[in-house]
């Protein structure tokens, strides 16, 4: 499973962000190329626990 992910990564994920145009303009919503990128850079980083957030809602 992990091997898959890491295979994702390297032969779709970096290729598809290489192909990526810094003045394309979004499909859909108001993210530029640039915010985009770093958008995705904060969820790797919180998903690998590099970066920490607090939960904004709570169960009660």
């Amino acid at each position: 499973m992990m091997e898959d992910k890491i295979l994702f990564l390297k032969e779709e994920f970096v290729p598809l962000l290489r192909q990526l145009q810094p003045n394309a303009q979004p499909a859909w919503g108001k993210m530029d190329a640039q915010q985009m990128v770093e958008h995705l850079r904060n969820a790797f980083k919180v998903a690998n626990g590099k970066f920490q957030v607090t939960e904004m809602i709570t169960t009660d």
